[in-house]
């Protein structure tokens, strides 16, 4: 309505060490003339890390982070 669209959603995250966890979403999207022109998600970062590997974050932390932006102030 008003060219907002909520959704809700879960994935299912499976690790090769064999954790597995339903993550559920809410997302919104801003929709301008049939195009998507903002999309956020919105997920418990909790439920993740409790069924994560225990050294899943420090190998997440130590790859490739070169694409990630702060797009704090931009917003």
């Amino acid at each position: 309505e008003g060219g907002i669209v909520v959704t809700e959603h879960t994935e299912m995250w499976e690790w090769p060490t064999g954790e597995t966890v339903t993550l559920p979403f809410v997302s919104v999207q801003h929709v301008e003339d049939g195009t998507i022109t903002l999309w956020k998600d919105y997920w418990d970062l909790g439920t993740l890390m409790d069924a994560a590997p225990p050294d899943w974050m420090e190998q997440l932390m130590g790859g490739d982070m070169s694409w990630m932006t702060d797009v704090t102030g931009l917003i």
